[in-house]
């Protein structure tokens, strides 16, 4: 036992030495009493994208002149006056257009027939479903854009007092009418010229109440030379005389028309008033043109032929005055709130007009604008 431990310390000898060579470790250890501190947040991580310069665009090719975008020009709505207008664009005027020349176009279509001297019924027929056809296809055309009710009425009109004038041409030439054809082409030519005079007036966009109030007057003179004859021919005037009593119908009522139509066309700008109290007016007139003619008829039927021609033309003449007259009053209020609308504008702001630099979305020019 003895020589096996100092075997073992004989033997531990070299490790002791080499271990008094080994290096000194010294340091410092601190002891902490507190918790430890949290972790810091992760900070956001950026990643640039590389940026890249759009490649220029091709130059133009030779003669190339660049379009620029035009300016839309926007035309303001004004408002509608029954009075001093401006007469808006409505289908039902366009409506009463096609319909009053679709008429038109069948009555020239018969008299067309008429003056080729047909002789089947068919062909008369077949013309006049024609000439309807023509008359509703060409205003439907010329109406495409819209119309208003003062053109539309300017046509018809045109159209009516073609109609009343051929009528009275018509007696004027009683005694040079040989036939048919002769009467066909009176209608055809009377008709085609109002058509046409109306077309002319209808260009100027003319108001709806102007267009009434002179066609009225045309009516109105026609009514009353017509009725002046009646009245003179019951009195007896052409009693054992050689004068012809159509011709001298025919040919006042001629002239009393156009001398009505001259008097409405410049009296009507001085007459403000609307369309639909022009008719109502008209309306009242025709009421009293049949009430107090035929009731003063009625109390002549005692005499002779000659004294119920006077009472009822007489009669007639003075219905139609009271009527207008009675429609005048009744109608007062038709137009009051737009006479009164309009003059109060016009004493409130007076005639203005302002002139501004740049046009409409920027584009150089000039703005003009004002009230009247």
């Amino acid at each position: 036992m003895r020589t096996l431990a100092l075997t073992l310390a004989l033997a531990s000898l070299p490790s002791l030495a080499g271990a008094q060579q080994w290096p000194s470790v010294s340091g410092q250890v601190t002891v902490q009493t507190a918790p430890p501190l949290p972790p810091p947040p992760p900070q956001p991580v950026y990643v640039q994208q590389p940026q890249y310069a759009l490649p220029p665009p091709p130059p133009p090719p030779v003669g190339y002149a660049p379009q620029y975008a035009q300016p839309t020009l926007v035309t303001p709505r004004l408002n509608y006056n029954l009075v001093y207008g401006p007469d808006p664009v409505s289908s039902g005027a366009r409506a009463y257009l096609v319909t009053v020349q679709s008429i038109n176009g069948m009555a020239l279509g018969l008299s067309f027939a008429g003056i080729a001297q047909a002789r089947s019924p068919s062909i008369y027929s077949g013309a006049m479903l024609l000439g309807g056809g023509i008359g509703a296809v060409s205003s439907l055309l010329a109406s495409r854009n819209g119309v208003t009710s003062g053109e539309a009425g300017a046509v018809n009109h045109g159209t009516f007092l073609g109609g009343v004038g051929a009528m009275f041409t018509g007696f004027a030439l009683a005694n040079s009418i040989k036939d048919g054809r002769a009467v066909a082409g009176i209608v055809a030519g009377g008709l085609t010229l109002g058509t046409g005079a109306g077309i002319l007036w209808a260009a100027q966009s003319p108001l709806s109440g102007r267009v009434e109030f002179t066609a009225s007057m045309g009516y109105l003179g026609a009514f009353t030379a017509a009725h002046l004859f009646l009245a003179t021919r019951g009195y007896g005037t052409f009693d054992g005389r050689d004068d012809d009593p159509s011709a001298v119908l025919g040919w006042s009522s001629l002239g009393a028309t156009a001398a009505g139509l001259v008097a409405g066309a410049l009296l009507a700008p001085n007459v403000q008033m609307s369309a639909a109290r022009v008719r109502w007016m008209s309306l009242l007139a025709l009421g009293g043109w049949f009430v107090i003619g035929s009731s003063s008829a009625l109390l002549a039927a005692d005499g002779d032929g000659e004294d119920v021609l006077l009472a009822y033309s007489i009669g007639s003449m003075v219905g139609v005055g009271g009527g207008l007259a009675l429609g005048y009053f009744l109608t007062q209020n038709t137009d009051s709130y737009w006479e009164r609308m309009h003059e109060g504008v016009a004493r409130r702001t007076g005639p203005t007009l302002n002139v501004s630099p740049g046009g409409p979305g920027g584009s150089p020019g000039l703005s003009l604008g004002g009230t009247f």
